[in-house]
């Protein structure tokens, strides 16, 4: 009897590891309806937006316990709404890439998870609790803020932009002579590169060197403050 109780009860626990198991879901599909701007809400996972010339497109890749979340975009008022889908779902990530027309603003929230914004025409929003954030090829008004990760641009173009890190480094770089910059972090070096100015910099390193290779005059019309409670601040001439 009791090897008997002992088989049931490893059965059941065989039954129970398998049903707590990660899964894996892959899932794609053509957007039809028109918009112009994508709203992201993930809690976990990375998200890709970046433009096309071909079909308008999501592709998603979930791990996921239990109920498979139901992470399909939809198109509501002229906005691809894009959610994680994982509230009824246990140990859930979705990965999501998603190829849009050029003209589109995004407004993304993460909790943990890498954003990635590549060769798109319009304003970018990224708030982050924990990853990387990359804008590559953007032409807009950007605002970044991240509690933990990196900030990454390259050939950005912008009348203002602002990245803010409680803690990581961040490194931008601009096409355009730009008006209005803000770059700060708790701790993390700065670099920014920017075209031939001029510029009036504003710039505080509690700890940490500062190297600027460009002209600083306090009467230009074009401001960039930089901001770092440990780490150094380096602004290029692009």
């Amino acid at each position: 009897m009791k090897v008997k109780a002992l088989v049931t009860g490893l059965a059941a626990l065989a039954m129970l590891g398998a049903a707590c198991s990660a899964t894996t879901s892959e899932a794609n599909a053509r957007i039809d309806e028109p918009f112009n701007r994508v709203v992201i809400r993930v809690g976990e996972g990375s998200v890709t937006v970046e433009r096309t010339t071909g079909r308008v497109e999501w592709f998603a890749t979930a791990d996921f316990a239990g109920e498979r979340p139901a992470f399909d975009p939809v198109v509501v008022d002229g906005e691809l709404i894009v959610d994680d889908g994982c509230s009824g779902a246990e140990d859930c990530s979705v990965r999501y890439t998603i190829l849009v027309p050029e003209n589109t603003t995004v407004t993304a929230t993460s909790g943990s998870g890498d954003v990635t914004v590549r060769q798109l025409i319009g304003n970018v929003s990224v708030d982050a609790g924990a990853g990387t954030v990359f804008l590559d090829t953007v032409n807009g008004t950007v605002a970044v803020t991240t509690g933990s990760g990196d900030i990454l641009g390259a050939k950005l173009v912008a009348a203002s932009a602002s990245f803010v890190s409680s803690s990581g480094n961040i490194d931008v770089a601009f096409e355009n002579v730009i008006p209005d910059l803000v770059v700060q972090t708790g701790s993390g070096n700065v670099t920014a590169q920017v075209p031939e100015g001029p510029y009036n910099i504003d710039a505080v390193t509690d700890s940490g060197a500062t190297d600027f290779k460009i002209d600083d005059t306090d009467s230009a019309p074009n401001t960039i403050m930089l901001r770092t409670g440990s780490g150094n601040l380096t602004v290029y001439r692009q």
